[in-house]
């Protein structure tokens, strides 16, 4: 029997850093989207006039509905991540499709809520 050997030319694939260009600007780690790649659970970065806010989807449809987030400032340095909340009075809104700028993984869960994602919201103004 033959000892498994590994190739020396093998390739390792590098996770490469996702980003949405939207109105002039560039946004790192956002994952373009379309209407058919959006499912119940995901996670919108969607502008409201000059602001821009991270919802989790409830109903898709002609308008979409989500929970809002708001972002916890911290203390702590968090290196490549922004941390986020839900409000104490939810905030469930609807919004169009040309609103969404695009979708952002999975965040990890923080102590008391808090909710860590791997964006830089400080380049979004």
């Amino acid at each position: 029997m033959k000892a498994c050997q590994i190739s020396p030319n093998l390739v390792h694939l590098k996770k490469t850093t996702r980003f949405v260009t939207k109105n002039g600007k560039t946004f790192e780690n956002v994952v373009p989207v379309t209407i058919d790649s959006l499912e119940i659970g995901d996670w919108p970065l969607v502008q409201f006039f000059s602001q821009k806010y991270i919802g989790q989807l409830e109903s898709i449809g002609d308008r979409f509905i989500a929970n809002f987030l708001r972002q916890k400032l911290t203390t702590k340095s968090a290196i490549n991540y922004t941390h986020f909340v839900y409000p104490d009075i939810p905030d469930v809104t609807d919004f169009n499709f040309d609103q969404i700028i695009g979708k952002i993984g999975l965040p990890d869960k923080g102590r008391r809520g808090v909710l860590k994602f791997k964006v830089d919201a400080s380049k979004w103004k």
